[in-house]
C-alpha cells in the first residue's frame, strides 16, 4: 500500500480557511429582489486519516481506495461503495 503523501497538498491548502461572500438578485418582472449573505468554512477532513492510495486506483476512473478489516488497502467502485473519508469539508452558513 502506498502513502497518501503523494497527493497534491498545495491545491487543497490555497482553499482551506473562511471564505464570506453576498449576491444580490433581482428580477426582470416587478419589484422583488434578494439579498443573501454567506460564510463557508473549508477545513481538512478529520477522517483523512482513514484513507489510502494505490498507483492504479484512480478517482477520475471512478475507483477509489478503501480499507478492509484488515487495514489493507483495496481498489473500490466509487458508485457501489461507501467512502468514509474524503479530501475536505464544508460548513456552509446562509443568512435569506
Amino acid at each position: 500500500m502506498e502513502t497518501s503523501s503523494l497527493k497534491n497538498n498545495t491545491r487543497i491548502a490555497s482553499l482551506l480557511g473562511t471564505w464570506t461572500g453576498t449576491t444580490h438578485l433581482k428580477t426582470d418582472i416587478g419589484s422583488y429582489e434578494l439579498m443573501a449573505y454567506f460564510v463557508i468554512h473549508l477545513m481538512p477532513d478529520p477522517m483523512r486519516g482513514y484513507s489510502c492510495s494505490l498507483s492504479d486506483c484512480k478517482e477520475v476512473e471512478n475507483k477509489a481506495c478503501l480499507l478492509n478489516a484488515h487495514g489493507d488497502g483495496e481498489c473500490k467502485n466509487i458508485a457501489d461503495s461507501v467512502l468514509d473519508w474524503s479530501d475536505g469539508e464544508l460548513v456552509l452558513y446562509l443568512v435569506i
